[in-house]
């Protein structure tokens, strides 16, 4: 890498997130923090999506966007410290103005990754279960991205978790 960065990496539901975190950490040997594995495990185990989202509200608005990284850091044992660090799931502004706070002055590069829509979809309903369900997850507040899509560096479609982690690397010059 040629500079310490931190990786924050937003999208929707089935957009890849947690793949492309998984590669990227890989490849640059970074520690991916995970804030997804940080509420199912906050939640009995095969807590619904819908329990999973109102418990990420209700963490955000107990702990604060500061104290929910705190918690992600100790979930995921490492600090701030790790860098570079790939951050995966990032949802709200606040949570991203936060991260950026707690890098100074490290660069924070956020990436939106929109995989090929039909693609996603069709991973998205199969998880759901069904579309109506999907709709449902989708309407959640946890899930609005529109404050956070002007931010990202870069919106990464790409056909595959390893084209995308390819895309944003090759954005970090790596």
């Amino acid at each position: 890498m040629p500079e310490a960065v931190v990786i924050a990496l937003a999208g929707p539901i089935s957009s890849g997130k947690s793949s492309v975190a998984a590669l990227i950490g890989e490849e640059i040997s970074a520690p991916v923090v995970s804030f997804g594995s940080l509420i199912r495990g906050s939640q009995p185990e095969g807590a619904t999506r819908e329990r999973l989202q109102d418990a990420g509200t209700q963490m955000l608005n107990r702990l604060g966007p500061a104290g929910l990284l705190d918690a992600a850091l100790q979930a995921c044992g490492t600090s701030t410290t790790d860098i570079p660090v790939v951050w995966e799931g990032v949802r709200h502004r606040s949570v991203l103005e936060a991260l950026v706070d707690l890098y100074v002055p490290n660069r924070v590069a956020l990436f939106m990754l929109a995989s090929p829509e039909q693609e996603r979809r069709r991973r998205a309903i199969a998880e759901a279960g069904s579309e109506r369900r999907l709709a449902r997850w989708e309407k959640h507040e946890t899930e609005s991205l529109a404050e956070l899509a002007p931010l990202a560096e870069l919106a990464v479609s790409a056909a595959s978790a390893q084209a995308a982690a390819d895309q944003i690397l090759a954005q970090l010059g790596a």
